[in-house]
């Protein structure tokens, strides 16, 4: 991993929660919002509000960019491919 990406790993890892993560690797194993409230123990209008703040601390506008930028920096997990 370049410096680069390993700062911006680091910076990361410090801003976004354990919970966060979770929603993250929700959304890279392709769950919807209701999948992602269920799974959490939490209500969908929760889910929308901390993925528009997960989405704001990553720098992105959709949850596909948030996926994307969690997985290049090594947030989550990639999933497993069948």
């Amino acid at each position: 991993m370049d410096r680069k990406l390993q700062g911006d790993r680091t910076r990361m890892l410090g801003r976004i929660s354990q919970r966060e993560r979770e929603l993250l690797q929700g959304l890279c194993e392709g769950c919807t919002n209701a999948e992602l409230a269920e799974r959490l123990f939490v209500s969908e209008q929760t889910v929308k509000h901390d993925l528009m703040q997960v989405n704001e601390k990553l720098g992105v506008s959709n949850r596909t960019e948030a996926a994307i930028r969690a997985l290049g920096l090594g947030l989550v997990v990639p999933p497993r491919t069948a």
